[in-house]
């Protein structure tokens, strides 16, 4: 029983960012230092998000198709995620 909260709450963590669409549309998800603080955020709940999804997979007893997904989704929001962070530096450097 334990385990099958502990999958759905990686997922639930793995989907999470996606609610930054949604804010981004706001009025103030776009504000200057709005913007800081959300990316902060967010970031913090990727870096979570994946670190949670690696511990569950390197459970045995929790390790099964839902928490193989969170770790996949969690992986490519990293991935972007240090992509943005990567071209923003690089920008700035030119």
């Amino acid at each position: 029983m334990k385990e099958k909260i502990l999958e759905k709450i990686s997922l639930g963590v793995s989907l999470l960012p996606l609610t930054f669409f949604i804010i981004r549309h706001l009025r103030i998800g776009m504000e200057a230092p709005w913007v800081y603080i959300f990316f902060a955020a967010y970031a913090v709940l990727i870096i979570v998000g994946f670190v949670f999804a690696i511990c569950l997979i390197k459970n045995k007893k929790t390790r099964n198709a839902i928490s193989k997904a969170a770790l996949a989704i969690s992986s490519v929001y990293l991935a972007f995620f240090s992509l943005f962070i990567y071209l923003t530096i690089a920008a700035r450097l030119h």
